[in-house]
Order: structure tokens, then sequence, then C-alpha cells
């Protein structure tokens, strides 16, 4: 934008154009993050088939008691990636508020925390698990950029405790 021979503002935008692939899926995928993008499930759908995308990361925390409605949505996303081959990653990412309650309230709460004690994780992953355990078979503590987890004392214990835990909904 320019005024008097000035630019008063500028601003780039860059655009992507795809082609539709003929191609098989490749081994590679995407990261979304909780509040990253801004498309409908359908259009999200549409553009991770015709990117050739295999494999999608999706934040999937959500409280059943604060959005009940959200674990529908997501088993439906589920079922429309898996239909076009897409594989969904149900990412633990952000503890939802319900978890923060039983932590009163503080301030903030890493994945690892959130994990410490059975007693405190497990009603806060089950309905979860109930919902969404035959529709996402792999699953991710925490998001990918999440350290919370390194010097973690008993890391192999705590994942093997929470692995026992998830199986016993499905896969």
């Amino acid at each position: 934008l320019r005024s008097n021979d000035s630019v008063t503002l500028q601003h780039t935008v860059s655009v992507s154009v795809l082609r539709p692939s003929k191609q098989r899926k490749g081994e590679f995928g995407w990261t979304l993050k909780r509040d990253g993008y801004a498309l409908s499930d359908d259009a999200l759908v549409a553009l991770l088939t015709t990117a050739n995308t295999s494999w999608i990361k999706y934040p999937i925390w959500y409280s059943p008691e604060d959005d009940p409605s959200e674990g529908e949505r997501i088993a439906e996303l589920a079922d429309c990636l898996s239909a076009t081959g897409i594989e969904m990653v149900g990412v633990f990412d952000r503890p939802p508020l319900q978890v923060y309650r039983r932590f009163g309230n503080k301030q903030h709460l890493t994945v690892a925390e959130a994990f410490l004690e059975p007693i405190r994780w497990q009603p806060a992953i089950e309905p979860l698990m109930i919902r969404l355990s035959l529709k996402i078979r792999w699953w991710q503590l925490g998001e990918d950029d999440d350290d919370s987890f390194i010097d973690y004392e008993g890391l192999h214990e705590k994942v093997s405790e929470i692995r026992s835990h998830v199986k016993q909904f499905g896969q």
C-alpha cells in the first residue's frame, strides 16, 4: 500500500497450489496444534488427501464435562481420515481444565506432571479412551516439542503403566 510515493503498509502472503497426485501415500505426515488452523474438518480432510498425507498427529485431550460434543467430532474426523487412508495419532497435548482442577488449578501443568499419579490421570483419559480407542490406534504423550519427560525418573515404567491402562480399552 503506497501513499505519496512511500510504502505505508506491506504484507506478504504465501500460497501453495497442489495438483491431485496419483502416487500412493508416503510415510510422512503433519502435526496439527490445537488452535493452529482455521479449516473445517471436511476442508482439512480434503487438504490432507490432496497433499498425499499418510499420518496426522491431532490434539485429542478434551474434557467431556466441559465440551460433550468434542468426542463425537474427533471420532467422525478419525473415521473420515481412515476412509481416505490417513492414520490419526491422538496427541495428549494440553491437559483440559478438569485435569487442572485435580491439581488444585495449578498455573502451568505439563503432560508429564498430569501423568504422575494414576488416581489423577486415569479418570481424565478414560472417557476419551472409551469414545476414541476403536477409532484411533496410535497415541502420543505430549506435543512434538514437549520436553517434560526429559530426565523423568522411571520413564520406562511410567510409559508401561500408561500403555497397560490404555490397552484395556481396545487397540
